[in-house]
């Protein structure tokens, strides 16, 4: 386990991630992972490798959404990460109670969970971007495939606008996919 030094103490990280860790961790990390994506594809992967990110003018063009993204990754990583501390509060177990931290226990645990989140991000693809059919070809268009046999509406889509997801929710699923409250053990 990674030692961390805060003030009054110091907080131990995991080596790895519990079932609970992983799945809040994978959650926040959807939109961090389509927007390197964007980014790659938008300015060419040599070019997004030479951003030098430390300077005003090598800032990657991220939106604000995908900023605050990057953000909840960040504190899911937190959440996920930090076992053990001797601090005489409870280890926040959620985003939410992680945003209510004092900055100076924060940062430092902050700083060693972010540079140990890209090995976290590097799993195998499991998204729809990256399913293929059986010839190996793109299949991102749709959840189940190309459909050459039913058409909706003389081919339109249905009326149902899909969720960012591609996922079209039913009248009475929740949309968000708001970890806030996620907790993990």
């Amino acid at each position: 386990m990674e030692r961390v030094e805060i003030p009054g103490g110091h907080a131990l990280l995991r080596d790895t991630l519990t079932v609970a860790g992983r799945k809040i961790v994978e959650r926040t990390s959807i939109v961090v992972s389509k927007a390197q994506r964007r980014v790659r594809v938008q300015m060419g992967d040599e070019a997004a490798d030479a951003v030098d990110e430390n300077t005003p003018a090598g800032r990657l063009p991220y939106t604000e959404a995908e900023l605050e993204a990057f953000q909840r990754f960040e504190m899911a990583g937190f959440v996920a990460l930090v076992h053990k501390w001797t601090l005489p509060i409870e280890i926040p177990r959620t985003i939410d109670e992680v945003g209510e931290l004092d900055p100076d226990v924060y940062d430092p645990i902050a700083a060693a969970v972010r540079k140990r989140l890209p090995s976290i991000l590097k799993r195998p693809d499991a998204s729809m971007d990256a399913a293929v059919d059986e010839q190996g070809r793109p299949i991102a268009d749709s959840p189940t495939g190309p459909s050459t046999d039913s058409h909706v509406g003389g081919g339109e889509s249905p009326s149902t606008p899909p969720s960012e997801s591609g996922i079209v929710p039913s009248p009475t699923s929740p949309e968000s996919s708001d970890t806030g409250g996620a907790t993990a053990a």
